[in-house]
């Protein structure tokens, strides 16, 4: 039963929304239990609840108010009589749970929405018996959008039908008088211009709203144009890597090292889409157009934020989920962070009590020095204190996985330690109670000894438009390529790395490659003239669209460890090939590939090369008279590739067995283990 002292006027403080509000939900507007209008006068729109409980397991039974949001283009309401109102955004008060004077069985949401702020209150006191509630006209399947920006009271059980209603009355005005408050205006605003819209004013706890009005305006301008526009004239990208002048057949393959190539196939691209967030204003292009080259369709939020952690996360949360209600149906993204907000999203996902993921449709979440201060990289390892529910991010996407997993990166500079000694949220065991490990996520933490916070940002190359940078770290620039090796690796697997990507697979850029140099040798063998110098080059340097990528001077170079054979740009690059590197030396050169691994950004081929030696190798043994006698070297060829092009090339092979093998070294002066003696 509801206490008989007097009820509060307002809900909620005045300074605003408190976590773990603003709430969203969303659904179509379904039928009830048909008692609202009939037996209490009081319309409600109904939405799904069915999975409430698991999404949303803070919103307990009880009265809340908060503001929804109608589709204008399948849902019309009238207004009173007089009104100039045309608000697509309205207040409301609902109720979730039971309804004990009811004794409901099934939990549910009914939300009675009230007229636009600035429309005189038929809910306000006065004599008894004309108490009007707002009624408009039935919208269901209509989708309706709803923002809970505060509690107001429990469920109670009633002593008799009109106690009830008039403590909905009285919830209509104490949600009408919350919503009207200084710090809730940025969700409504009480004005006759924009009567019951939203504001206008750029502040970042209206993005909520904003969102929703803005999906409707999307939809409204993608319904225009299907019916004027085919379909490949929308949005077209007319520039850059993905663009139709860089892949004009729209069509993609693969290959097959053991039966030859694939057939061609087409497919529709669907986008990939990445945020990028850091604490800065600016962000290092480089990086940007790297994930853009890779096929991601980047955006990037400065995030500088406030110093308060609460604020700041809520705030992040807003930025984030505007951005997530802005894709399409099925669509998914990812987000790439850096500093603060890194710790911020972090913390988000190990600390709401729900475990759900607080965004629904992010699919990898990549962080890069998630610490709350800098001082935190002088921690003390703890003992026995590893992370529940973390583990490497391959096994998420192995065929053995049995459940959908958000997979979550850190990438933090300094030696290996115990996660709990930067984030205390992950301190207790699952027998403990610790909240996280029945979270739908998995991380797994990648430290990087003698890096530099940073580290992941910092360009790769040791030159940067004519100027040696003197601070690189070399620690850094190792770290950053391995970083961003894992975090490609992270992302592509993330999208499905089964289905049709923007960019062409690496290995199928490798198997042209090794095409077009055992094709020149084949010629060779032929004895016919070939220069086998301009399609490798022209794969390396990157005649289509290498050059809009904007990779760094020095990035791109093929290097013979043993004998420092090789060239970095396009000059010296043109003479390797053309003179030293197969087919030039002799004509029975033979290569047969061993092993394979594929990265997500980089091959490693292991090769075995056999030759007799009747003609000077100047890759492999340069300046050397031929010896007419048999090599036979095992090679290992790292090949690195950005957005589908081949952008390094070492190779390394045991140089003093190749001289033993043509008597240039006495294999006595070899050391060798007494079991290989």
């Amino acid at each position: 039963m509801r206490s008989e002292k007097p009820r509060d006027p307002v809900a909620g403080p005045n300074t605003g929304p408190e976590p773990p509000y603003p709430v969203r939900l969303s659904g179509p507007v379904i039928k009830g239990f048909g008692r609202g209008s009939k037996d209490l006068g009081i319309p409600t729109a109904n939405i799904p609840a069915d999975d409430l409980s698991e999404k949303h397991s803070e919103l307990t039974t009880g009265v809340y108010y908060g503001v929804v949001a109608l589709d204008p283009k399948t849902y019309q309401h009238g207004t009173p009589e007089g009104s100039t109102s045309t608000a697509v955004v309205l207040p409301a008060v609902l109720s979730i749970g039971y309804n004990p004077f009811y004794k409901n069985t099934v939990r549910s949401v009914e939300i009675h929405i009230m007229p636009a702020l600035t429309e005189p209150s038929p809910t306000a006191a006065g004599q008894e018996g004309q108490t009007k509630f707002n009624r408009l006209p039935d919208f269901y399947k209509t989708k309706l959008n709803l923002l809970i920006l505060g509690y107001i009271r429990p469920e109670f059980d009633y002593v008799s039908l009109e106690a009830l209603v008039e403590d909905i009355r009285v919830d209509c005005e104490v949600a009408r008088e919350s919503l009207l408050r200084e710090a809730y205006k940025c969700y409504l605003v009480d004005s006759g211009k924009t009567s019951g819209r939203v504001s206008e004013d750029h502040h970042p706890i209206n993005y909520h709203i904003q969102a929703m009005v803005n999906i409707f305006q999307r939809l409204t301008r993608r319904r225009a144009q299907s019916s004027s526009s085919s379909p490949q004239d929308l949005d077209a990208d007319t520039t850059g890597p993905n663009s139709a002048a860089s892949h004009p057949h729209g069509i993609h393959r693969t290959v097959s090292t053991s039966s030859g190539r694939r057939s061609w196939r087409y497919e529709e691209p669907s986008p990939r889409h990445l945020i990028l967030i850091s604490d800065t204003a600016q962000f290092d292009t480089h990086i940007v157009h790297r994930f853009q080259a890779e096929g991601f369709q980047v955006i990037y939020i400065p995030f500088l934020g406030s110093g308060d952690e609460d604020k700041d996360t809520k705030v992040l949360k807003n930025i984030v989920h505007e951005k997530e209600d802005e894709l399409e149906n099925g669509e998914r993204y990812a987000i790439v962070a850096y500093h603060r907000p890194a710790y911020l999203l972090l913390a988000l996902h190990h600390t709401i009590a729900s475990n759900t993921n607080p965004f629904p449709h992010l699919c990898a979440l990549i962080t890069y020095y998630p610490l709350s201060s800098t001082d935190q990289f002088t921690y003390r390892g703890k003992e026995d204190c590893s992370p529940p529910g973390c583990s490497d991010t391959g096994s998420i996407f192995g065929p053995a996985a049995k459940s959908t997993y958000l997979p979550i990166q850190i990438h933090i500079p300094g030696p290996r330690v115990q996660p709990c000694a930067l984030w205390p949220w992950m301190k207790l065991s699952a027998t403990e109670g610790d909240v996280t490990y029945k979270k739908k996520h998995r991380c797994y933490v990648y430290t990087y000894p003698g890096s530099r916070t940073g580290f992941a940002e910092r360009e790769i190359a040791e030159e940067k438009e004519g100027e040696v940078d003197v601070d690189l770290n070399p620690d850094d620039e190792i770290s950053s390529q391995l970083a961003w090796s894992r975090a490609l690796s992270c992302l592509r697997r993330s999208f499905n790395v089964g289905s049709h990507w923007p960019v062409l697979d690496i290995e199928t850029v490798w198997e042209e490659y090794w095409d077009s140099v055992t094709g020149e040798l084949g010629m060779r063998k032929r004895n016919r003239n070939s220069d086998g110098s301009e399609p490798a080059v022209g794969m390396l340097t990157g005649h289509d669209h290498y050059g809009e990528m904007g990779c760094p001077a020095g990035e791109v170079f093929v290097r013979c460890i043993p004998t420092q054979a090789g060239g970095s740009d396009i000059s010296t690059l043109r003479d390797f090939f053309a003179h030293a590197y197969i087919p030039a030396g002799p004509a029975d050169q033979h290569i047969r590939l061993l092993s394979r691994t594929v990265g997500a950004d980089r091959i490693v081929d292991e090769m075995l090369f056999a030759c007799k030696h009747t003609a000077e190798i100047p890759w492999l043994l340069p300046g050397v008279s031929p010896t007419d006698r048999d090599i036979s070297v095992i090679i290992v060829v790292v090949a690195s590739f950005t957005a589908g092009q081949i952008t390094r090339q070492t190779l390394y092979w045991d140089q003093a067995g190749v001289l033993v093998q043509v008597g240039l070294l006495d294999s006595g002066l070899v050391p060798l283990s007494k079991g290989a003696k």
